[in-house]
């Protein structure tokens, strides 16, 4: 699967789950939710495992995103009011 068809199905998905659950919810339920509808579609989801953070060919730690599909993409969920510029510094570190 090309990265533009996975990420596609991806922000549909994101948008299911949103038309289903609205806003006020904490971040995890939000995280619950993306993983079973990215699983309806055939989709490998890790939920939380970790990925080793390397510096100069050495592991120096492991960062647990929120949902990592098909080994290509990161997810992180936020339910937050407004973005602010530290959540574009963390996306960009991801």
């Amino acid at each position: 699967m090309k990265d533009d068809d996975l990420t596609e199905k991806i922000i549909g998905c994101a948008y299911v789950v949103h038309n289903k659950l609205g806003s006020g919810f904490l971040e995890r339920v939000y995280e619950n939710a993306m993983r079973i509808e990215l699983e309806r579609l055939s989709l490998r989801v890790k939920q939380r495992e970790p990925i080793n953070v390397t510096y100069d060919d050495q592991v120096v730690g492991n960062y647990f995103p929120d949902l990592w599909v098909n080994d290509r993409v990161i997810i992180e969920i936020k339910a937050i009011e407004m973005l602010v510029k530290r959540h574009e510094v963390q996306l960009v570190n991801y």
